[in-house]
């Protein structure tokens, strides 16, 4: 079924720069000061019938995970991994097993049952969290990580560079992609360790057409 929300033009612009990206695992970093354009990218972004037909990305393959960081900002990392975990099994169930062929269903819903175990737990390693990451992505499920709101992470101390590097870690083993969604540059804003290894150096920017 065709999409019938109304986009604006920068909205459907950042969907189709960013398409080719995401199957390529490339990060992207979204910088907008105007809160409108934001949201419409998230809520986009979001949407399994506007990926697939203005970004031509399937939702039985390709899977969008939100995480917001205004509601992380006094979780530990291994807090964050389990938000993170709770993200994707979500996204899973929402979007792509409706999409799903009966025995590929069965399959995935089995590793969300092994997922929904591992929840239980109050925090989770980052090995734990990397491990089931990698048992969706064997099935065929390829993730990209939406972080809405990341300057937050200004907020919390815990979340530091080495916090980031884990996650740097999942897209050089090209376990998950992300993109990120803020109104400053990231390097205004995230921990760093000066070294070559920091997240920030993995994304490319788009910048909102207020700042050109």
């Amino acid at each position: 079924m065709a999409n019938t929300q109304r986009l604006s033009e920068q909205i459907i612009d950042y969907l189709q720069k960013i398409s080719g990206p995401i199957r390529n695992k490339e990060p992207r970093s979204i910088v907008s000061g105007l809160d409108t354009i934001k949201s419409e990218f998230v809520n986009a972004i979001l949407n399994p019938n506007i990926m697939k037909e203005y970004g031509g990305l399937p939702s039985d393959k390709y899977v969008f995970c939100l995480v917001d960081f205004q509601t992380l900002t006094k979780a530990t990392p291994g807090e964050a991994y389990k938000v993170f975990l709770e993200s994707v099994t979500k996204a899973i169930e929402d979007t792509m097993l409706p999409a799903t062929r009966k025995e590929e269903q069965r399959v995935i819903k089995s590793k969300i049952q092994n997922v929904h175990n591992i929840l239980k737990q109050n925090e989770l390693t980052y090995i734990e969290f990397r491990e089931k990451l990698e048992k969706f992505v064997q099935s065929g499920v390829a993730l990209t990580f939406v972080f809405d709101n990341l300057d937050s992470v200004t907020k919390n101390s815990s979340l530091d560079a080495n916090f980031f590097k884990s996650l740097r870690s999942l897209n050089v083993r090209e376990i998950a992609n992300f993109i990120t969604v803020s109104s400053k540059n990231l390097n205004e804003f995230m921990p760093a360790s000066g070294t070559g290894s920091d997240f920030v150096n993995l994304f490319m920017t788009e910048r909102s057409h207020e700042y050109i």
